[in-house]
Order: structure tokens, then C-alpha cells, then sequence
């Protein structure tokens, strides 16, 4: 941009201080060295300061916004604590199903089954039933209220004076498993089998010793 010297306002050290450009906004100012023809003389434009102040408040208000977009895409709305494991409302029927076995794996028919659903220690909603021929068992919690995804599913069950308990987290599918095992041998069911174990060692021992002295 070329300007003539009247244009401009000149200091005693030859540093051209203030000029108005002959273009563009009024407010724009132009300034440099002034050179020996000071008829014309070669200046660079540079932006008026209320320009420059103007662009770096938009630029802070934008870091700010994009900063508190990226914080909520990242972080999300805080979850209370009464929803921190209830993510999702069941969306229907849950069948809750599985096998009761002893601690030798024996099915045990007859045993009574307590199905819950727990959320913390408040129990939702409870339902029972008792084990079949073949120590299975199922109940079904007809209403999405009587369930959420994230809650507790506790099985627990008795026989006699026996007791065991087994427990999973409630997801979306409609049905879930949970086993349930005894820690104790529970002699209807197992108690045959754990003689035979135990017998029969002895029992093969006595005929190979009974054989060898019957040998001539």
C-alpha cells in the first residue's frame, strides 16, 4: 500500500506513528518506517486494535463453548444416586429359570425356591416355587415395573435344613439362568453314591488279596 507523506504522521526518529487508510473501514490504521522519498513511501497495513480485541473475544467465547460441549459429550448429566445401577426400565416379561444341584451334582427335586428382585436392599418384587424331578425350576415376573436392568436377581433355596443362595445382575434379555449348588452332599440324592465311592476301593483291595492267597 503506497500513501504520500502528508498522509501520514511522522516522529522525530522517521517511524510513521498514525495514518488513515484510504481504504476499507475508517478505523483500520497503517504504520511504518518511512523511507528517504518521503513524497511516497511503502507502509504496511495492519488491524485496528478494536478489531483485534473484537476476534479475540469471539475466539475465547467459541474455546469456551466448544470446551463445555466436549466436557457434557464426554462426562454426561450426573447420575443420581437412586438411578446410579438402574440404567433401563425392564421392557417386559422376565423368566428367571435354572437347576438346583448338591455338592456332588445331583439334581435336588422338592426344594423350595425363592426368586427376588433386589435393588440395594429393598426388595422389588418376590415370587416362589419349588424344584421339579429334575431339580429345575422357574418363575416369570409378568410386569416391566417389577423389574430393571441392573438390578440384583437373588435365588435363594431350602431343603430340610439345608440352605443356599445364588444371585446375578438383571439384563435385557427376556429370560435369565441361575444354578443354585449346595455346599453339603444331601444323602437322598447323594448319600448312595459317596458309600459307593468309598466302598469300592476296599472292595477291589479285598479281591486281589483274596485271589492271591487262594493261588497255589
Amino acid at each position: 500500500m503506497h500513501l504520500t507523506a502528508k498522509d501520514m504522521v511522522i516522529d522525530h526518529h522517521g517511524i510513521v506513528t498514525d495514518c488513515p487508510a484510504r481504504h476499507g473501514p475508517g478505523r483500520a490504521r497503517v504504520r511504518g518506517i518511512v523511507g528517504r522519498n518521503l513524497a511516497y513511501c511503502s507502509v504496511s497495513k495492519t488491524r485496528s486494535r478494536n478489531s483485534y480485541c473484537t476476534r479475540t473475544r469471539i475466539a475465547a467465547v467459541a474455546a469456551t463453548v466448544v470446551s463445555a460441549l466436549l466436557l457434557f459429550h464426554f462426562l454426561g448429566p450426573a447420575n443420581s444416586p437412586s438411578d446410579s445401577k438402574a440404567v433401563m426400565a425392564g421392557n417386559g416379561p422376565k423368566i428367571v429359570s435354572g437347576h438346583v444341584y448338591d455338592s456332588l451334582l445331583n439334581p435336588v427335586p422338592g426344594a423350595d425356591v425363592t426368586v427376588m428382585i433386589k435393588y440395594d436392599s429393598t426388595v422389588r418384587k418376590t415370587l416362589t416355587t419349588s424344584t421339579d424331578l429334575s431339580g429345575f425350576y422357574t418363575v416369570t415376573f409378568g410386569s416391566a415395573s417389577d423389574w430393571n436392568e441392573g438390578e440384583t436377581i437373588q435365588v435363594d433355596v431350602t431343603y430340610d435344613s439345608l440352605s443356599a443362595t445364588n444371585s446375578t445382575i438383571a439384563n435385557l434379555n427376556p429370560s435369565q439362568i441361575v444354578d443354585v449348588h449346595f455346599t453339603e452332599v444331601i444323602p437322598e440324592f447323594g448319600g448312595l453314591l459317596v458309600i459307593v465311592v468309598l466302598i469300592l476301593p476296599l472292595l477291589v483291595a479285598f479281591v486281589h488279596r483274596y485271589r492271591g492267597k487262594t493261588r497255589p
